[in-house]
């Protein structure tokens, strides 16, 4: 508990040290889960209140991504970054909508944890990198991913965490600055 209290308080304060923070077009980035300051507001913007994918009304593109992941993404620039985790079994099962039990999956596969960068402009992959691949080190629930917190970034790094399978730190260019396991 206290490890995983820890890498929260590193997150918070990797978010907090933004350079960006105060300066002009810094709400035009979502650095973190719920964006600028944990707000979930973006000011200044002229996003749609609505939109449909059959149509295509408001969707500028649309990028399959494999595996299971429920992070949000976040956004630096033209930079959009998504993380997942793909199951060896090919399968990635996922159970919805509201019942009682506390189940946990069994696929004890080879996952592989990714990271993804994508254009947000034209929802090209810019770079994807394996952060890691194993067996995961615990089991899901069946409602959850292996990929749920939202990665966190400062303009320079990008840090991905995947649970008890590790925290992954990045260059903007993709390149590994760090790993740290939190057993």
């Amino acid at each position: 508990m206290v490890r995983i209290i820890k890498v929260i308080l590193f997150c918070m304060v990797l978010c907090l040290n933004c350079p960006a923070y105060g300066q002009s077009g810094y709400m035009k980035q979502w650095p973190q889960f719920r964006g600028p300051f944990g707000s979930g507001i973006m000011d200044s913007t002229n996003l749609p209140d609505h939109w449909d994918i059959e149509s295509g009304e408001n969707i500028k593109w649309i990028r399959n991504i494999p595996g299971l992941g429920h992070s949000s993404p976040v956004i630096w620039n033209e930079k959009l970054f998504i993380t997942t985790a793909i199951s060896g079994s090919g399968i990635d099962s996922l159970k919805v909508g509201l019942y009682g039990d506390i189940d946990e999956v069994n696929d004890r596969s080879i996952h592989g944890f990714r990271v993804y960068c994508i254009n947000k402009y034209t929802g090209e992959i810019i770079w994807q990198r394996l952060a890691h691949k194993d067996i995961p080190i615990t089991r899901r629930h069946t409602k959850s991913s292996y990929a749920n917190p939202t990665p966190a970034t400062n303009g320079d790094y990008i840090v991905a965490f995947f649970g008890s399978d590790g925290m992954y730190c990045y260059t903007m260019d993709g390149i590994l600055v760090w790993v740290k396991y939190l057993l």
